[in-house]
């Protein structure tokens, strides 16, 4: 067999050369068109509208929906607070005053309203008066008796009049109270009154008099005790300096509780006590009694303050029937390892 030869390719033509750039042509200008005035324009007549037949109407309108009517303003009126006696509407729940047949807010009708009932007053209330009372209401033409012709002038007339009773009634009712009270609570009111029942007895009228001024404001008269005694005191300043009326010398003692117990002749009614605390010549050198508890026979006490001053000091105790008083020193100003120091101390009772 042969051996083929090999082909060789042919060679490519050379490319072509690019044509030459065109040039765009630019059209000549254009001049605007002279524009020719037009003549104006004439207004357009309507034309006529030939008329109606008698027949040529609207045609009829199908039915629509039911709007509901618009609620009626309702005037506002300015809510009443209920009395007694007032007519309740059952429409709307407003008070009503009892001479309205109907309500003074809806106008509904008021013969079968609920009345308010009213309010009992408490037994006190009722003796001595008093509660909410309405204003009598007057018709027109209705004239009070202060208003009345016949009235005389000057006066409050039969209403005032009836006031006047009212009130004189309620003040004796109070009295007869005050005295129920007193009687049964107070010893010296009950031996007053008691005292006071025994001059009426035995026809004494001047005696009367000296009773009722006894028991308001009694007489006090001074007392004074027959034997004292205290749990302590110094040598130089004994018990008996408390009861001395003298106001330069005292009674001390070093106890931490001082009590000073004192008797009398007969049972007295302490009503008052003058207390001279500390001493007259070293009042801030010493210790001074700040507070004080009077123990009477009967078990009850009476505490007292006191000013931290050296001048005398006056207070009321208002004690039973007692022949026998403890007073005890429970507080105290002053340095604490000084002695305590008390002047004076002065009983004031009853009369009999």
């Amino acid at each position: 067999q042969p051996t083929p030869l090999p082909v060789t390719p042919a060679a490519s033509p050379p490319p072509a050369p690019a044509p030459p750039p065109v040039m765009p042509v630019q059209p000549p200008p254009v001049q605007p068109a002279a524009v020719r005035p037009t003549a104006p324009i004439a207004p357009v007549q309507p034309v006529a509208r030939p008329p109606q037949a008698v027949d040529d109407q609207p045609a009829a309108r199908l039915p629509t929906a039911d709007v509901a009517p618009k609620p009626k303003p309702v005037a506002s009126v300015e809510q009443r607070v209920a009395q007694p006696g007032d007519r309740i509407c059952g429409s709307c729940g407003e008070a009503n005053d009892p001479s309205r047949k109907f309500c003074r807010r809806c106008g509904a009708s008021l013969t079968e309203a609920r009345i308010v009932a009213a309010v009992k007053l408490p037994w006190y209330r009722r003796i001595f008066g008093g509660g909410n009372k309405q204003p009598k209401q007057y018709a027109a033409g209705e004239r009070i008796d202060s208003m009345s012709k016949s009235a005389p002038k000057g006066g409050k007339g039969l209403g005032g009049i009836l006031k006047g009773v009212g009130l004189v009634r309620g003040l004796l009712g109070l009295v007869v109270m005050l005295g129920i009270f007193g009687y049964v609570g107070i010893p010296s009111v009950q031996s007053g009154v008691n005292g006071l029942i025994e001059t009426v007895r035995t026809g004494g009228v001047g005696g009367i008099v000296d009773k009722i001024t006894g028991v308001i404001n009694p007489k006090l008269v001074p007392v004074r005790p027959v034997t004292f005694t205290a749990n302590s005191e110094l040598e130089d300043h004994p018990i008996r300096l408390l009861f001395d009326l003298a106001t330069n010398t005292d009674w001390q003692t070093a106890d931490k509780a001082p009590t000073v117990t004192a008797m009398f002749k007969e049972p007295v009614e302490l009503k008052s006590l003058i207390v001279r605390s500390g001493s007259l010549d070293k009042f801030v050198d010493l210790r001074r009694a700040s507070r004080l508890a009077i123990d009477f026979a009967d078990g009850t006490t009476k505490v007292i303050d006191l000013q931290d001053v050296k001048d005398a000091q006056t207070f009321e105790v208002s004690g039973p029937l007692s022949d026998t008083v403890t007073i005890r020193i429970m507080d105290t100003n002053g340095p604490e390892a000084a002695p305590i120091s008390t002047s004076e101390i002065e009983f004031f009772a009853k009369s009999n």
